[in-house]
């Protein structure tokens, strides 16, 4: 009997769009181990399930379904996906994004493989949106390895892309899952990075092996600016979440604070009400933004006075390159 080496994770609902482009990129991996993909559907309404099917029929050794007869929600979904992971590694593949090299796989086993310290693997990437027009990479070449322990990097700036990670199976905790609401916290993956940051020893493979699609309605970029304040809030909740048990310094956490009220009041210029943008203002002071952030100091001021936020609107909220 094959002894499964990696499974791939795939979770979908209503992906018809781009599931064909994911999967083809999992299933054209080149390694000298066998692999798995499972993909979990969350009850598609669309065409989803009809093209998973063709490829089931087409590789009914590697590719497995799992479907729910209801809509359960994201946080459901993957957990249904890892139960039934057979892998020593899990690699995570959003339906929506996709591996640009077939050495993916290969060279995140090689490193787990030999060097044993080294308990997850994550690689560059590169933003793309709907229409395929490239943006900036995700991870700053000058980024350095994470070290066992020191997650407030992690913790102040996310840097961890779901499709670019590969890790061992055994620093799974599933009580992470159990602890999250589904109706409240939007990103699994965010609180799954942070505990393993925390726990286990990482390795950053500078290569862009993944394109990542920036969807106007997908949980991280939502049309709708109450949505993506939703979102936001939720990712915030997690870490409180996640410090109860890892505290760190005051200085720290007011950082963090800064950044997280920064953001939602960037977010609230969306709204086009200057009354809804000074009500986000109120956890902030000029006092922060000198300290923290002296360039953005002119966003404080101008959320103040309904003039200065028209003028500078355009500026603040100019389009920017996918993932920017």
């Amino acid at each position: 009997m094959e002894i499964l080496k990696v499974s791939v994770i795939i979770t979908t609902y209503n992906m018809e769009r781009y599931i064909k482009k994911s999967l083809e990129s999992a299933l054209n991996q080149i390694t000298n181990f066998s692999y798995e993909i499972i993909i979990s559907d969350d009850c598609s309404t669309d065409n989803t399930l009809k093209i998973l099917e063709h490829y089931q029929i087409m590789y009914d050794k590697k590719v497995r379904i799992i479907n729910s007869a209801t809509n359960t929600g994201i946080i459901e979904n993957i957990k249904r996906a890892l139960k039934s992971a057979k892998g020593k590694y899990i690699a995570f593949l959003d339906a929506d994004d996709y591996w640009i090299t077939n050495d993916k796989l290969q060279k995140q086993y090689d490193i787990l493989e030999k060097q044993l310290e080294i308990d997850y693997v994550y690689t560059n990437f590169k933003y793309i949106d709907e229409n395929g027009i490239c943006g900036g990479n995700g991870i700053d070449t000058k980024f350095r390895n994470p070290i066992k322990g020191n997650f407030i990097p992690y913790l102040l700036a996310p840097y961890i892309s779901p499709s670019c990670i590969c890790f061992k199976k055994q620093i799974l905790d599933f009580q992470i899952f159990n602890e999250l609401n589904t109706d409240k916290y939007s990103s699994q993956e965010y609180a799954l990075f942070l505990d393993f940051t925390a726990k286990a020893n990482g390795y950053f493979l500078n290569e862009i092996t993944m394109h990542y699609t920036v969807r106007k309605n997908s949980l991280s970029r939502k049309n709708n600016f109450e949505d993506k304040i939703k979102t936001t809030q939720s990712s915030f909740e997690v870490a409180n979440q996640f410090l109860k048990a890892h505290p760190i310094p005051y200085p720290i956490n007011e950082k963090r604070i800064f950044n997280y009220n920064l953001k939602l009041l960037l977010i609230s210029w969306e709204s086009m009400n200057i009354n809804v943008v000074k009500r986000f203002t109120t956890k902030l002071t000029l006092l922060q933004f000198l300290k923290y952030n002296p360039k953005a100091t002119y966003i404080y001021i101008a959320s103040k006075n309904k003039y200065l936020y028209q003028l500078f609107r355009p500026w603040v909220l100019r389009k920017r390159p996918p993932g920017k």
